[in-house]
């Protein structure tokens, strides 16, 4: 299986591997090249020679970790929350247009042990992946822009050594018990900084329901097997964010029949932290659940650990929370090269996925960027269409800011809102907002400070724990949950 390449950090046994599962566009892509051929002469299958000094003499490969169905939405897509222009429903295909592509290497012997590590060194500190496979490999879920070095050795002797260059800009992540995941760095934010990757992740369900009799939906559960666990702990996704609603009460009563919403009461992510905080794309003029969610992100992010939120598709809800952190981090102010939207193009990759494969619900009522935006009580337009007091002409940015600083502090919630008047006046502190930024765009308090709003609120009245709970209808904090640190750094 493809996932032999998708374990933690440690020696295991593997059974062959399927290179064509789980790889987007053409399976080959990524292919090191003919695994008979010995360029040493010596004719023992051994590419690098006996080389007697020891060092290790690495070849030269790339990868693009996009398929070829995001890597043409990206190049011409013109989407925008505010136009009706091309979506990435126009662009087509299969079921594995969100899945990423992955590095085939075939090495031709059974049972070598495969080292991969983001030094050439292979210092152990350095090692991300080491277990046996039989005669082909397969890495995927690889972060762009980074080298990485890996070595195939059979009984002590080198068979292949590589220095991988990994490009692109769309990190899509493959789960054998998910859909529609990525990661959220990548797009361009203040001052043009890249946001960084492998500290957010939005997704759909982790595992999901089976179809019932007649092909309606039942209420038998897939849990998530070994192989995911263990890719969600190479990940380091050790947070779980779920939007969902409770599968008898709330919103969405129907349909919400996986066990891993509300009803659960827990996460199936291996000892992550946990929170259960219902969101709607469409409600947010009813209370301010959305602050909660952020908050919680933060709250996490400061403990060290990283996030994963989601609801049932990974469409809107998600993508409201991932729109309102896009925003708050410069995204929707810097257009991408097509002159499209960074974050109605992020929005829209959803589109891209097949979710019936595993949740078997088919993605019918997913809409693009301009339709989230149509109606006036969703997130999309309240918040691009927000006035900041004391400032004109903001930027989506200051708009953002705003929202989760002040706005609820004032802000008078809908007549039809089941939260309390407590619950709905709250705000996250700019310290918080502050490191946020710095955190995910790498960026040094010089480097912010140009952008940091002068009327930013303390809020010291509210602390980031009360703010991220303060919605929340189940809470699980793991014993590694560690005391948040004030200050920016």
């Amino acid at each position: 299986m493809l996932f032999c390449a998708l374990a933690m950090a440690m020696t295991q046994s593997c059974a062959a591997v399927n290179p064509d599962r789980g790889n987007a566009g053409n399976p080959s892509q990524g292919n090191s090249g003919n695994p008979s051929q010995d360029t040493t002469g010596d004719n023992d299958g051994d590419s690098a020679g006996d080389n007697p000094s020891g060092e290790i003499s690495f070849e030269e490969e790339t990868l693009n970790v996009e398929n070829d169905y995001v890597r043409n939405y990206l190049a011409t897509a013109t989407s925008t929350f505010l136009s009706s222009n091309k979506t990435s429903a126009d662009f087509g295909g299969d079921d594995n247009q969100d899945r990423p592509v992955a590095h085939k290497v075939v090495f031709g012997v059974d049972g070598a042990q495969v080292t991969l590590a983001s030094d050439q060194a292979f210092n152990e500190a350095s090692i991300l992946l080491r277990m046996v496979a039989d005669r082909e490999f397969s890495f995927v879920n690889l972060i762009p822009g980074r080298d990485y070095y890996y070595k195939v050795e059979k009984d002590g002797k080198l068979i292949r050594a590589a220095k991988l260059a990994v490009t692109g800009l769309v990190r899509m992540i493959y789960l054998e018990d998910g859909f529609n995941i990525r990661d959220l760095g990548g797009w361009t934010g203040l001052g043009g900084k890249a946001v960084r990757y492998g500290l957010l992740y939005r997704g759909g369900s982790l595992g999901g329901t089976n179809r019932g009799p007649g092909g309606g939906q039942s209420l038998v559960v897939t849990d998530i097997g070994e192989a995911t666990k263990a890719e969600l702990k190479r990940l380091g996704i050790n947070a779980h964010l779920d939007l969902r609603a409770a599968t008898n009460s709330g919103k969405y009563i129907s349909g919400e029949y996986s066990n891993h919403s509300y009803a659960r009461n827990e996460t199936t992510i291996p000892d992550a932290d946990y929170n259960n905080t219902m969101a709607d794309y469409g409600a947010y003029n009813e209370d301010a659940s959305l602050v909660s969610a952020i908050a919680w992100i933060i709250l996490e992010l400061r403990r060290g650990k990283s996030v994963y939120f989601n609801c049932r598709q990974g469409a809107d809800r998600t993508g409201a929370v991932a729109f309102l952190l896009e925003c708050l981090l410069g995204c929707y102010d810097h257009p991408a090269a097509t002159g499209a939207n960074q974050t109605a193009l992020d929005y829209e990759l959803t589109g891209f996925s097949g979710a019936d494969r595993t949740d078997n619900i088919k993605m019918n009522s997913y809409r693009g960027a301009p339709d989230a935006y149509s109606n006036h009580s969703k997130i999309f337009y309240q918040l691009l269409n927000l006035e900041v007091p004391g400032v004109g002409n903001a930027t989506v940015q200051q708009k953002a800011y705003y929202y989760l600083n002040g706005y609820w502090k004032t802000a008078t919630p809908s007549p039809s809102s089941v939260r309390t008047f407590e619950q709905s006046r709250i705000a996250i502190g700019s310290e918080d907002l502050d490191w946020l930024i710095c955190k995910i765009l790498d960026m040094s308090p010089t480097e912010y400070s140009p952008f940091r709003p002068s009327w930013a609120q303390a809020n010291p009245d509210q602390d980031l724990k009360t703010v991220a709970e303060a919605n929340a209808n189940i809470l699980a904090y793991t014993s590694d949950s560690q005391p948040v640190k004030s200050g920016l750094w």
